[in-house]
């Protein structure tokens, strides 16, 4: 089953020519929310799960602002890695785990000052 590179960059993946969604959203203390975005996988990448040769990823970087006046912006990084697990029956069995690393929030990040001088 594929790993992550230990040189992996976590890169901002974003199509050139899409304009870029910044939406602004309010998220009430310990709620969670939904991306709302759908992805689609092929034939060959689903038998690649099932087979357990494959694994998706998915990670992201939120920065914000908290509502207390002057406060330093934050950071939370965030990844995922959702693979099949074995199933007596003949479908199609996800779970997911957090990544070895990219799991931190504020200075815990290692690429903390680098990221909260970006907008």
């Amino acid at each position: 089953m594929r790993v992550l590179p230990s040189n992996f960059d976590f890169p901002e993946l974003w199509q050139g020519g899409v304009p870029r969604k910044n939406p602004v959203t309010f998220i009430g203390p310990k709620a969670d929310v939904n991306s709302g975005d759908d992805f689609s996988l092929t034939p060959g990448i689903l038998e690649e799960l099932f087979d357990q040769h494959q694994r998706i990823y998915i990670w992201g970087t939120v920065k914000y602002r908290d509502i207390f006046p002057e406060t330093k912006r934050h950071i939370t990084e965030f990844c995922t890695s959702i693979f099949a697990v074995p199933d007596n029956s003949n479908r199609l069995r996800l779970t997911g785990e957090e990544c070895d690393r990219h799991n931190c929030s504020d200075e815990e990040c290692p690429d903390y000052d680098a990221e909260i001088s970006r907008p």
